[in-house]
């Protein structure tokens, strides 16, 4: 899935939501991970706001009861225990990198140069054994702006997902 280029001078939140998935199914003999593929890319007049903040990310959601709405759904993001790597090239580290160039002010204390995956693709997994006996869990993303008012700059980019599957090996 492609998002289109974008603008946004307006707070914006997009959902894609991926149909449940049984899992108890393959309770007891395999291993069972979520896999999937994105590529953010935000341009350079857009990194970031003035105070260093992201103006825009993806989040990761998952649940066990989807109600068919994401605002009544109750969702648990998973960005900080997903197993990532930038661009295959052979680092898989834990949590999703944090969006955009990673240069300028870092009042959260999140941003990393080695990690910097702006409009490169990142794999990344999710574990699913603590999820083994979920009868209906449902996966979903999440572009959201992070902003309220209209922005320092307009937010301009592209967001990428692609290979979304789950994967059962034998134990």
């Amino acid at each position: 899935l492609q998002m289109p280029w974008w603008t946004i001078e307006n707070p914006s939140d997009s959902w894609i939501v991926i149909d449940p998935v049984n899992l108890a199914l393959y309770e007891g003999c395999f291993n069972s991970k979520a896999v999937f593929w994105y590529n953010l890319f935000l341009n350079e007049y857009s990194a970031y706001e003035l105070d260093g903040t992201t103006p825009i990310g993806l989040e990761v959601k998952i649940t066990d009861n989807y109600t068919g709405d994401v605002t009544t759904t109750s969702w648990t993001q998973v960005n900080d225990v997903l197993e990532c790597e930038i661009n295959n090239n052979g680092t898989i580290f834990t949590g999703m990198p944090y969006p955009g160039d990673q240069t300028g002010l870092d009042p959260d204390g999140v941003k990393d140069p080695a990690k910097n995956a702006n409009n490169l693709w990142v794999r990344c997994e999710l574990n699913l054994e603590d999820y083994k006996d979920a009868s209906a869990f449902t996966i979903a993303f999440r572009v959201k702006t992070y902003f309220d008012t209209t922005p320092n700059l307009p937010v301009n980019g592209q967001a990428q997902l692609s290979n979304v599957h789950f994967v059962a090996l034998e134990k």
